[in-house]
């Protein structure tokens, strides 16, 4: 009976021990625990602080570039929120250094990209094709799955066709249409091509990826154009 509360006792005396050990080393060390949960508190404070920051920073572009829009979009002659217009051009010479800014200030954010797209429409209004055949590119190999990715890819070709690339227009297409994972729908780059085509005098050729288009894709929204072009021979 001594015996086996002799090992109890012994068993009890080295858990106390090892308590002790543990509580000794956990004192030395509290200020360094105390010092590491204070560094990971103040770490998370700083990573959502500049969470926050560049959501105020995106809010604050999204808001500048809606402003811009809303200049370029606003009625001739009637008063709006974004000011009152009586030619297109006030509407552009207000909308324009908005944009700037945006693209400025906001640099890498996406309503930076998008102001970028606003203002090579802009240029190529006013036949400045060059730059703005660089921002439309520098924004479809940026943002390849963006929502405006696909209309930004058209307008890239409109503008490179009106450039008078057709060869290399053509020569991109066809390749694009022979590819699986094309990122045009076939229908839109048959009509572009179809314009290419036209645009280099291949007429023949112009007609067949017309026809093709009508054949291939009788719901497109580009039928109508395709049955004009047919139709007018």
């Amino acid at each position: 009976m001594s015996d086996r509360l002799s090992r109890k006792d012994i068993k009890h005396d080295k858990f106390v021990d090892e308590m002790e050990t543990a509580y000794q080393v956990a004192r030395k060390n509290v200020r360094w625990i105390v010092t590491a949960i204070v560094g990971v508190v103040v770490l998370i404070g700083v990573i959502v602080g500049v969470i926050l920051w560049l959501a105020s920073q995106e809010r604050k572009a999204q808001l500048r570039l809606a402003e811009a829009i809303d200049v370029l979009e606003a009625p001739l002659g009637q008063p709006t929120p974004a000011g009152t217009f009586q030619t297109e051009q006030e509407k552009l010479e207000k909308a324009e250094p908005i944009f700037r800014e945006v693209v400025d200030e906001f640099s890498g954010r996406d309503a930076a990209d998008v102001a970028g797209l606003y203002l090579a429409r802009l240029e190529a209004g006013r036949g400045e094709v060059d730059p703005a055949i660089e921002k439309v590119r520098k924004f479809v190999d940026s943002h390849p799955e963006h929502v405006l990715a696909q209309s930004a890819r058209i307008s890239l070709y409109d503008l490179r066709l009106s450039k008078g690339e057709s060869e290399e227009v053509i020569a991109d297409l066809e390749k694009e249409i022979s590819e699986t994972d094309s990122p045009l729908p076939t229908d839109i780059s048959l009509a572009i091509l179809a314009r290419a085509y036209e645009a280099g005098n291949q007429h023949d050729q112009s007609r067949q990826a017309w026809q093709r288009l009508l054949n291939e894709y009788p719901d497109s929204a580009y039928t109508l154009e395709a049955q004009r072009k047919l139709n007018r021979g």
